[in-house]
């Protein structure tokens, strides 16, 4: 047996995920994800590791299991994007590991928009990253990936705090993209630093007046 560990892409929702990748999930001996993740799979009947945090030691014990047991791993979106797919290529070899590819929340995002996303700037602040506010402000479009430290809401505010000049900037919050409390939100920084967002949020700054100078 080549191919211990599959990393299955879940896009945005449970209808992004394919026949061929569903067979992989329930062909495996472990399953290993979010809850939100696992929950799309109540059939599964192997063993179910939920990662909640310290996704080195989860790395760890999986590949300790992929031993002997074939192992699937699920990821939000695309799992090369901002995601666990290029920890986990470091940790094993090729033929030990394949990547099922699938929609990322941005691609979703820009599909809702009607807008192309190849000329846009990708940022993240998950995981406590510091924002970089000036290279953000001076993107012509830029697509910044928040969390419950800093949602999308508060990035907003932020950056209308520290660049007063750019609170007209045209800008969208979305957030719980592809579930059922699916929003978003068009406005100007501005407007947009005064609502609520949650930790599952995407802040997009649209091409217009409003740089760091």
């Amino acid at each position: 047996m080549k191919t211990k560990v599959s990393v299955i892409g879940c896009g945005v929702s449970l209808e992004c995920i394919s026949p061929q990748a569903r067979e992989k999930v329930l062909r495996a001996d472990i399953l290993a994800g979010g809850k939100r993740l696992l929950d799309f799979f109540p059939e599964f009947e192997g063993r179910k590791i939920v990662v909640r945090s310290g996704i080195l030691e989860v790395i760890s014990e999986l590949k300790k299991l992929s031993s002997n047991k074939r192992i699937a791993i699920l990821a939000s979106g695309d799992p090369l994007f901002h995601g666990i797919g290029a920890k986990l290529g470091s940790s094993f070899k090729d033929d030990e590991l394949e990547i099922i590819p699938n929609i990322s929340a941005m691609q979703y995002l820009f599909s809702k928009l009607k807008m192309a996303w190849h000329d846009a700037s990708l940022f993240t602040v998950h995981g406590g990253k510091k924002a970089p506010y000036r290279s953000i402000l001076n993107s012509d479009k830029a697509v910044i990936y928040c969390d419950d430290k800093l949602t999308a809401a508060g990035l907003a505010s932020r950056l209308v705090s520290k660049h007063p000049s750019c609170r007209n900037r045209k800008a969208v919050i979305a957030e719980n993209l592809g579930m059922d409390g699916e929003n978003i939100l068009k406005g100007t920084l501005k407007k947009l630093s005064g609502c609520k967002s949650g930790a599952l949020s995407i802040l997009v700054l649209l091409p217009g007046e409003g740089t760091a100078g």
